[in-house]
């Protein structure tokens, strides 16, 4: 008795497993997958990363109101104010308590520094503007003990410091920016 041969399979057996243009479609549908996530990766981390640069300056600048109007006491046992200071030329935004109630951040050593911020690559801080838009090479927003309002001070390049109504704060990458904005009725905004 001779076995009939139809298309590569006997007749009558059943075929198991699968064909290789099933597994060909199979595996492109997953190669497209993995291409479309690894090419989607770095924008997502890089987004991410922008909010929470945005989330980390808001929530300091809270802390720092919370910190004025709970009364906590600075190392020395004084009840201090608490701020949030910027300067164009560091960069980078500082959290302190101001222990000689000066009004102003000072780096000598009667300031003490809680926190810093310090936005690298690929984020950058784009621009520090005032009310009246103008572009702030400085600026601190300072808490005082139970008061939530801040006082807001900028300066504008070589001028003198002013007291404005708010303070707004542009972190870029590339073609997208997160807005964090300060004001003086104690509002913090993130755009």
């Amino acid at each position: 008795m001779t076995k009939k041969f139809i298309f590569g399979e006997q007749k009558g057996l059943y075929r198991s497993g699968y064909s290789l243009v099933e597994l060909l479609v199979v595996i492109s549908i997953m190669l497209t997958i993995l291409f479309v996530v690894l090419f989607k990766y770095p924008l997502f981390s890089d987004q991410k990363t922008l909010q929470l640069y945005a989330q980390d300056i808001s929530l300091t600048a809270r802390e720092a109101q919370q910190y004025s109007l709970a009364g906590k006491e600075n190392s020395e046992n004084q009840f201090v104010t608490y701020g949030i200071f910027y300067t164009a030329t560091t960069q980078k935004i500082t959290f302190f308590a101001d222990a000689n109630n000066d009004g102003t951040y000072s780096s000598s050593p009667t300031d003490t520094i809680l926190k810093e911020i310090i936005v690298s690559p690929p984020i950058s801080i784009q621009s520090v503007k005032d009310d009246t838009l103008a572009d702030v090479s400085e600026f601190t927003v300072l808490y005082n003990r139970s008061i939530p309002e801040p006082v807001i001070t900028v300066k504008r390049g070589n001028q003198s410091t002013f007291n404005v109504n708010n303070v707004t704060i542009t972190l870029a990458r590339s073609t997208e920016t997160k807005t964090v904005e300060i004001w003086d009725s104690g509002l913090i905004v993130i755009k």
